[in-house]
């Protein structure tokens, strides 16, 4: 049976399969950008408090500096599985309330994730009544997977007809998963897609598995907005698998990867567009020059690109005996408080980089002027 609020559908039953026929309003809503929805750090004090004041100054660094057109808050790289509900939800409000207050059009997707689905419910509950533009959860962090259809439901009620759901694919956070299974074994079901197809919005996937990346594709059946968490393979993503851009690290201290998910984005719309009026037939003599100079500015936006993700990945690879996921935050909160956005904390990470990662990065431009 459908549940409605003032006469609009809201949620299906459990048991009823996903309607493939339509988009539902949520699936719809402006907040899901083809952009790379940066996974934005989460400033701590000393104290472990979190720094509402850095918060501020984030938003303004993204909003006037980099230009930034969303923020994935309380995720992976904001380290939510550090923190508390009660923290989860201070920080989720401070990044609304500071994106409301420099009036910012930044589109805050905020973390909900728990330990328990009552808590996630109860995070759910609270931002959206401080305004987020859309939710995230990563249901295998606190729910087995024959129990995510259903919750997915119980969330959908809570957010309304309206408000973006995105799952959150991460296999190093699925603490349902028995700790020695397979990483591969850690991934979101695709069935389970199909199973909330009318209830949730979007999917982040950060398997780093293109084919897994196809396979949720086909189950989202057009109706979901697919993200990718590889951020070095943002070209192959948008090209060959569908994905509507990345939720990339890099963004937390250079606009290359936003830049470069809108051009080929725009570039996937034009060559649609001229397939669709007739095989790109030419009628502005201008035309081809304007193509190759869109050409000319997507390979040099691809070719910079590569080069940030490469100076990572050499502080990543000089670093082999820790996560990759620690060193990646370590270079962001590192290069951030280098720029006095936010305070050198927390220490554990900062003390994993070494004063010769410090110079490197500075030299290849990762911390901000």
């Amino acid at each position: 049976m459908t549940i409605t609020s003032i006469g609009r559908p809201v949620a299906k039953s459990c048991s009823e399969e996903g309607n493939f026929s339509h988009k539902s309003s949520h699936q719809l809503s402006p907040a899901l950008i083809k952009d790379n929805l940066v996974p934005v750090v989460t400033p701590l004090i000393s104290s472990g408090d979190v720094d509402v004041d850095a918060i501020d100054r984030l938003v303004r660094f993204h909003a006037s500096t980099l230009g930034t057109r969303a923020l994935f808050t309380v995720g992976g790289l904001g380290r939510f599985f550090a923190l508390t509900d009660e923290q989860r939800v201070k920080a989720a409000e401070a990044f609304i309330t500071s994106n409301r207050r420099h009036g910012s059009k930044i589109k805050i997707f905020t973390g909900a994730t728990s330990e328990t689905s009552d808590g996630a419910l109860s995070n759910i509950r609270h931002m959206k009544k401080k305004g987020a533009d859309a939710i995230f959860i990563a249901p295998l962090y606190f729910l087995q997977m024959d129990e995510i259809s259903s919750f997915v439901c119980r969330a959908r009620e809570a957010l309304g007809p309206d408000l973006p759901l995105l799952l959150y694919n991460n296999p190093d956070f699925s603490r349902m998963c028995p700790s020695d299974a397979p990483r591969s074994s850690k991934n979101l079901d695709p069935a389970i897609l199909r199973s909330v197809a009318d209830n949730a919005s979007a999917v982040k996937d950060s398997s780093a598995d293109p084919s897994l990346f196809s396979r949720y594709v086909e189950a989202a059946g057009g109706k979901l907005a697919l993200y990718t968490g590889d951020e070095p393979k943002l070209v192959h993503y948008v090209k060959r698998r569908g994905s509507s851009g990345c939720v990339g690290g890099l963004g937390n201290v250079t606009s290359t990867a936003g830049q470069l998910a809108r051009s080929l984005a725009a570039a996937a719309a034009e060559a649609a567009a001229a397939d669709e009026s007739g095989k790109g037939a030419i009628t502005d003599d201008d035309s081809g020059e304007q193509n190759a100079a869109t050409s000319s500015d997507l390979a040099d936006l691809t070719a910079k690109f590569d080069r940030e993700v490469a100076a990572l990945q050499q502080i990543m690879d000089a670093h082999p005996d820790v996560p990759a996921p620690d060193v990646v935050a370590a270079v962001m909160h590192h290069c951030l408080s280098q720029a006095g956005l936010v305070q050198p904390y927390p220490e554990e990470l900062l003390k994993i980089l070494s004063p010769k990662d410090a110079s490197f990065l500075r030299e290849n431009g990762f911390v901000p002027s």
